[in-house]
């Protein structure tokens, strides 16, 4: 059996909504929750203390934390206080997240692959507990220690979607989240980066939140997820895999007449083949088929990102098909 995570955001759900479908999944056999945390939406480490408090003997992922928002320290103690009376296993997944939130923030965010590294070397010796003195370009510390006692060193994994952030992920961090926006083409590529090893596979998960809209027809399925698909692809930053994709030329048009304020002609132009391309959407058949091609990587955990679909329906569904 494929075990699969579902993806709860505060884009969509509040912090008490987000609690309930996260012991819901849990007693549903979902393998874990995962909250992302977007600056413009309701706080990811809030919401993950509600869903902490609210469940039990799970996994709950943090995808990701901005590591500009959030100093190590600050997150370290942040995720320290959450598991030191939880029964749950938390997942630290970090990145450097959107170009736009960085604006202003210093010569760090010309140098994300730089920063990340030294990062990782901070966050992970702090929830070590261990005292420590750490000399960097970005950081530098003398005998820091975090003062809170952590039953249970959490993982930490890395949000990233160039093949140079995944290789410092695949020597540096337990795990890989990938961007939401992965088409299967690019996961092929970026095979060749991860651990090849079957020790190192196992020891290494690789995390997929991809779009996912479910539907007894196929068309409507569809037609739901076109609307965040045309804002995840057509916001900030174009992404490698955007660049990457047989899409490009219709996406730079499509960016185009958003920027004019032309919606309806945009939305008009993702066709169902972006939307095979970009996300998994059909029918519960369909959905299962998909994810079962993806599930040939080792370690490999695919996460719902449900889009104008019931979680626990889409995750029930899915799960007596797989």
């Amino acid at each position: 059996m494929i075990r699969i995570g579902i993806s709860l955001s505060g884009r969509e759900f509040n912090a008490n909504e987000i609690a309930h479908y996260s012991e819901e999944a849990r007693r549903a056999g979902a393998a874990s929750v995962w909250l992302p945390s977007v600056p413009e939406f309701r706080d990811g480490l809030e919401i993950a203390n509600r869903a902490m408090a609210s469940v039990h003997n799970f996994t709950i992922g943090l995808s990701v934390v901005s590591i500009y928002s959030r100093s190590p320290l600050s997150l370290a103690s942040s995720v320290a206080t959450l598991i030191e009376k939880s029964s749950n296993q938390l997942i630290v997944g970090v990145g450097a997240g959107d170009p736009k939130w960085r604006i202003g923030l210093g010569s760090q965010v010309d140098r994300p692959i730089a920063f990340m590294s030294e990062y990782l070397d901070v966050l992970s010796k702090l929830l070590n507990g261990r005292r420590f003195t750490f000399r960097g370009t970005f950081y530098r510390l003398v005998d820091a220690q975090l003062r809170i006692p952590i039953r249970q060193v959490p993982k930490i994994y890395v949000g990233a979607t160039g093949e140079r952030m995944i290789e410092l992920a695949s020597r540096k961090a337990q795990g890989l989240i990938l961007n939401g926006a992965l088409s299967f083409e690019y996961f092929d590529k970026i095979k060749s980066i991860l651990p090849k090893r079957d020790a190192e596979r196992s020891n290494f998960q690789v995390v997929w939140p991809f779009a996912t809209s479910l539907a007894a027809d196929e068309k409507n399925a569809k037609r739901k997820v076109k609307p965040f698909l045309l804002s995840l692809l057509t916001s900030g930053k174009v992404s490698p895999i955007v660049e990457a994709s047989p899409f490009f030329p219709i996406l730079k048009k499509i960016g185009k007449q958003m920027a004019r304020g032309e919606y309806i002609q945009a939305l008009q132009l993702i066709s169902d083949e972006v939307v095979d391309y970009f996300s998994i959407s059909g029918t519960a058949e369909t959905c299962a088929r998909r994810i079962r091609d993806l599930s040939s990587w080792g370690n490999f955990l695919p996460v719902l990102y449900p889009v104008k679909t019931d979680p626990l329906l889409m995750l029930r569904s899915l799960i007596k098909k797989l």
